[in-house]
Parts: C-alpha cells; sequence; structure tokens
C-alpha cells in the first residue's frame, strides 16, 4: 500500500509509427489536512505550458520523430488504483514533436534517473525513459555518449521538474499538502520521497516496446551461387 493519496503524470505519445509512454509521480511533502492538491483546469493548462516547452525545448533535444500528443493526470489511491472513476487526459490542439532532428533507432532511451534524500531502500530513486535525444543517437570510442550531453540532459530534467513543482506550488490551498515531484512505494507500509537531484547515464538504454509496429522490409540477397 502506497501512505497516502499521490499523483501519477503519464506522457503520451507517438514515436515513428509507434505509441510511447513515460510516467512520473508527484506526491504529498509536509503538514496538510486535506491532502494533496485537487486536479484543477488551471494546473492542466500550467503542465501543459511546461510539457510542451521542455519538450521541445534545446536542453533535452528529444529527436523530431517522438511527438507528444497529450498526457494523463490522475489521483491515486493507496491502494494503487484510480481514486476518480474518470482519468484527466489533457490533448494538445497541436501534438508536440520534439526539438532536434534526428533519426535515432525507436528503441533507444535516455533514462532519466530521480534521486532521493535515500540512497537506498524504498522510495530511493525512480526512473523516466526518454525517446531517444540528441547526444545519444551516436557514441564514442567507449561506447557511451558524451558526458557533456548526459550532463545536459541531467540538469534540463531537473529544471522540468522544477517548473512542475512551481506549477503545483501556484495551485496549492493552505490547508492541502505540498505536492513535489518524487518517488512513489508500496513496500511494507510504502514510503514517499521527493526528488532532490537527477541523474543521467552516458549509456543508451533499451525500451524494446518502443518498437513494435515498424515494418522489418527485409531486403533478400538472392540465391548464393550453387544453390
Amino acid at each position: 500500500m502506497y501512505p497516502s493519496r499521490f499523483h501519477r503524470l503519464v506522457l503520451i505519445g507517438k514515436l515513428y509509427t509507434d505509441d510511447f509512454n513515460t510516467t512520473l509521480s508527484i506526491v504529498p511533502d509536509g503538514p496538510g489536512s486535506l491532502g494533496i492538491t485537487s486536479i484543477t483546469t488551471q494546473l492542466l493548462g500550467d503542465l501543459a505550458d511546461q510539457l510542451q516547452l521542455f519538450w521541445s525545448g534545446s536542453g533535452f533535444e528529444i529527436t523530431s520523430n517522438a511527438v507528444l500528443h497529450s498526457f494523463k493526470l490522475n489521483e491515486i489511491g493507496p491502494d494503487g488504483k484510480y481514486v476518480q472513476e474518470t482519468t484527466n487526459e489533457f490533448v494538445f490542439g497541436t501534438p508536440v514533436p520534439g526539438g532536434h532532428p534526428i533519426f535515432p533507432p525507436a528503441q533507444i532511451a535516455v533514462a532519466i534517473t530521480l534521486r532521493t534524500g535515500a540512497e537506498r531502500g524504498p522510495a530511493s530513486k525512480g526512473r523516466m525513459y526518454f525517446p531517444g535525444m540528441s547526444g545519444y543517437d551516436s557514441v564514442d570510442g567507449s561506447g557511451r555518449a558524451g558526458a557533456a550531453a548526459a550532463l545536459t540532459k541531467a540538469q534540463t530534467a531537473a529544471r522540468m521538474f522544477e517548473a512542475i513543482n512551481t506549477a503545483y506550488a501556484t495551485s496549492t490551498s493552505g490547508d492541502e499538502a505540498r505536492a513535489r515531484v518524487g518517488v512513489a512505494s508500496k513496500v511494507g507500509a510504502g514510503r514517499f520521497r521527493p526528488v532532490t537531484h537527477v541523474t543521467v547515464g552516458r549509456v543508451p538504454d533499451t525500451i524494446r516496446s518502443r518498437r513494435s509496429s515498424l515494418v522489418e522490409d527485409p531486403q533478400d540477397s538472392g540465391p548464393l551461387a550453387g544453390a
């Protein structure tokens, strides 16, 4: 069980011809008699502005073939299920492409690791897997992306999380717990921890499900001599 209610943010889009999504938790952090803030139209609009800005911006340099179509923001109960019967989904009027004209393989991803004040144990860390980004579409002689590219992605993710925290701070009333980007665990009694910093490794990751509908189009060599 989770300790209490929290929010789950899911980014949804298309990568070439495949669907993709990546998920982030928003957790209560601090006292409040009414629990986590309500999901309002203003909050959805504020988040949409920030997500569009970062998705298309020069920090992440996400492939322009990864197009953000919508996001869902829903309240999750201690049992891990939706609290409301209906889902809150914001659909962008114009889908938002990534900001860099590169063509990485569909299954290549960049892992954003969310760090907390705990080095290990429940809710100590979490991950988001973004589509391919500039700097990760090719590697150096060590088989890794450059350190500068990894640092830029980590710093950009940190700024995006700060912007999300600000959007929540604007929406929170005095009787509600402060909400922040965090990590949620349902191990044992459950635990929430706010994110304190972000790391990005230099080795590209692989998400095989992001390459499920591309047509292989195999090319035949023709018969071997003597066959």
